[in-house]
């Protein structure tokens, strides 16, 4: 099976999961994180030279990739000298506490891809076809909570929910449906065909009573 797309939520957002599936060629529609932030107010990025550079032309070198404890995304930390901050009339306001300015930028490369025409429809997808299922799951499968000691009973848990779930929608298959569909029409044809023989009775008794007997006995059945 050769894979192209890969939708997922922001809790897969991560640079080493792009790294990994730009490798493979697949295109990774996958939300960055809420902090994420494609561009920082009062600093230019140079992508060429890898650096940021302020509004008073001091640059931010790359220093090296930092991972805070409580994220699973990478960080490229970019900081200033602090010599060049030192005589800085921003220096108060920008660099606060500190005697240097330090930038830490996410390895996240979806933030573009996952704003383009076909990432907001991708989004739209995976809305459309996964959160329906999660809210299907916890609301009318009792998976709010897990009812059972360990994993193995969890996993069996979750198991039978999500059957109860696939079985349902097993009845909406539209093979299903036509066979459904057939079955409503042979009994439309069959009502059809009642219909027709009571009102050819109708009509012969109403033969009968007006033309009498004679002429009633040539369209006997």
């Amino acid at each position: 099976m050769q894979i192209e797309t890969v939708l997922a939520d922001t809790n897969y957002s991560s640079g080493a999961s792009y790294d990994y599936l730009e490798s493979q060629n697949i295109a990774a529609y996958i939300p960055p994180h809420g902090r994420y932030e494609p561009e920082r107010e009062g600093f230019i990025y140079d992508a060429s030279s890898d650096c940021y550079v302020c509004s008073q032309g001091v640059k931010l070198t790359f220093k090296g990739i930092v991972k805070k404890a409580d994220r699973q995304t990478l960080l490229k930390r970019y900081s200033s000298k602090t010599t060049d901050c030192s005589d800085c009339p921003l220096k108060e306001k920008c660099c606060k506490r500190y005697n240097y300015k330090q930038l830490v930028h996410s390895t996240d490369k979806a933030y573009e891809l996952i704003h383009t025409q076909q990432g907001k429809k991708m989004r739209r997808i995976r809305a459309a076809t996964v959160e329906p299922v999660w809210g299907t799951l916890l609301n009318f499968r009792r998976l709010r909570k897990v009812y059972t000691k360990g994993n193995d009973l969890a996993n069996k848990q979750v198991l039978m929910a999500a059957a109860a779930y696939n079985l349902k929608k097993l009845l909406q298959f539209k093979t299903l449906k036509y066979a459904i569909n057939t079955l409503k029409n042979i009994a439309l044809d069959i009502k059809s065909a009642i219909l027709n023989d009571i009102l050819t009775f109708i009509e012969l008794i109403c033969l009968f009573v007006c033309f009498g007997e004679e002429k009633y006995s040539k369209y006997k059945i």
